[in-house]
């Protein structure tokens, strides 16, 4: 359970980071979230795949 809140949490962390413009770390957390979300529930898990999204779509801005 630990580790799902901590997913959602670097998802919002991230979020934040990137609308104040600290787009390094950004990048960092969004790592971190899909490794979370790999470990926590499966590669084959749809939050997987929101955090790859989620990660494409901040980098691309970038």
């Amino acid at each position: 359970m630990k580790e799902k809140t901590l997913w959602y949490e670097l998802n919002d962390k991230r979020g934040t980071l990137y609308q104040q413009g600290q787009y390094s770390e950004v990048t960092k957390r969004a790592e971190e979230a899909l490794r979370v979300a790999e470990k926590t529930f499966g590669s084959d898990h749809s939050n997987v795949a929101t955090s790859l999204y989620s990660w494409g779509t901040k980098n691309d801005g970038l």
